[in-house]
């Protein structure tokens, strides 16, 4: 029985307009999903590049427990931190050099405040911060002193980080330290020391290599006798004044040249003490803190070049925070280390070692190997359908 064409046609479509109307939807929800693995995988790419830096864990290190670090809060991070400070209660205050501002943590490092941070990119207004390099605390008011060696002046903000005052000095100040209602501060050729308000009361020494002679000094701080203890960066030793000014020790010397064997340290930087007077020095180009007793006997080194927990990447500041427990400006690293440093005599260097790295690009490569499968999967179906329906195939 013969038909027409026309019944040929009437009798297909039914058939046809359904089969195509269901393969269609069902292509829909495949890349639907495969749309949406994207957008995961997008969004994890985003999390995985906006989340703070972490470091993959290590063992437990003889002599040196990573306890936390601090990056910043929120989308702000700190970049190239210069120094550290600690009040009566644990809050850190950090010159966050990069950013020129001052910022303060809790003991936990919960975020607190910022202060003095610039609000254009060209040019410093009133109570703006430029390059801060050094940050004290008075332990009787709060009121917070930063260094800004450019201007050669010190800022004062209260315990809130509300700014008070400033004034300038005759040197260009580098560190700075609170102790007994006055300020110590050191600039390229010494350290001068001011009341509260400015007024220089003493200055102690001059540029040079020479005992009670110094270049650049940083870090300070002092033993139980009043006793300052200075880092004579690029004479490359530490000093020791008495409360007239008169060096009554050291340790190391300066070198003949940078190739110097003999030389005792990379380059000394921040220093400070414990309750035992042991003498912990941020070794910044060894990327080490070197421990050493009242007496200046080798306690050991302490860290290794690296940006896992307890490694450091040029530190330049520290600070004893009680127990055996010490806050780090790890500068290159640009973050905040807070670390238990517990020496064992005078064996051992203590240096910190590698684990296993973290889980980084293996999860994106894993998301992105399944979106290919899947998209390859559906399209060689369709492929297949579309062959098997052809006029050639039949």
């Amino acid at each position: 029985m013969k038909t027409t064409i026309s019944q040929e046609l009437q009798q297909a479509a039914p058939f046809e307009g359904g089969t195509v109307s269901k393969k269609s939807n069902r292509g829909l929800v495949i890349i639907t999903i495969v749309l949406l693995i994207i957008l995961l995988f997008l969004a994890y790419l985003y999390w995985l590049m906006a989340r703070p830096p972490t470091a993959a864990k290590v063992p437990k290190t003889p002599g040196i427990t990573h306890l936390f670090s601090i990056y910043g809060w929120g989308k702000h991070r700190l970049r190239h931190p210069e120094s550290v400070a600690l009040d009566k209660y644990g809050n850190i205050y950090v010159a966050d050099t990069g950013r020129h501002r001052l910022v303060s943590f809790d003991r936990n490092g919960r975020f607190r405040f910022v202060a003095g941070e610039r609000s254009v990119r060209t040019g410093v207004k009133p109570k703006e911060l430029l390059l801060p390099l050094g940050v004290a605390v008075n332990d009787k008011n709060g009121d917070i002193y930063v260094t800004m060696f450019d201007f050669g002046k010190i800022m004062v903000f209260n315990r809130y980080g509300k700014y008070k005052s400033e004034f300038t000095l005759p040197k260009r100040p580098v560190r700075i330290k609170y102790r007994k209602g006055k300020l110590y501060i050191t600039h390229s050729g010494g350290i001068i020391v001011t009341d509260l308000r400015g007024l220089v009361l003493k200055s102690w020494g001059i540029k040079g290599k020479l005992i009670g002679q110094f270049e650049m000094p940083t870090g300070i701080d002092f033993d139980s006798k009043g006793h300052l203890f200075v880092s004579d960066t690029e004479n490359m030793r530490i000093q020791i004044l008495d409360k007239r000014g008169r060096v009554v020790g050291g340790i190391g010397r300066p070198p003949r040249d940078m190739n110097d064997s003999d030389r005792l340290f990379g380059l000394p930087a921040g220093l400070t003490l414990d309750n035992k007077e042991n003498v912990y020095l941020v070794d910044s180009f060894n990327h080490q803190i070197r421990v050493f007793d009242h007496d200046g006997n080798d306690k050991g080194r302490y860290g290794k070049q690296g940006s896992l927990d307890g490694m450091f990447n040029y530190p330049s500041d520290i600070v004893y925070a009680g127990g055996d427990v010490f806050v780090i400006a790890d500068k290159w690293n640009s973050r905040i280390q807070v670390l238990r440093i517990t020496p064992k005599g005078g064996g051992g260097t203590g240096r910190a070692k590698v684990g296993k790295p973290g889980i980084g690009w293996q999860i994106p490569a894993i998301i992105l190997a399944l979106i290919l499968l899947i998209t390859a999967w559906y399209w060689n179906r369709r492929r297949n359908a579309r062959l098997s329906k052809s006029p050639v195939a039949a």
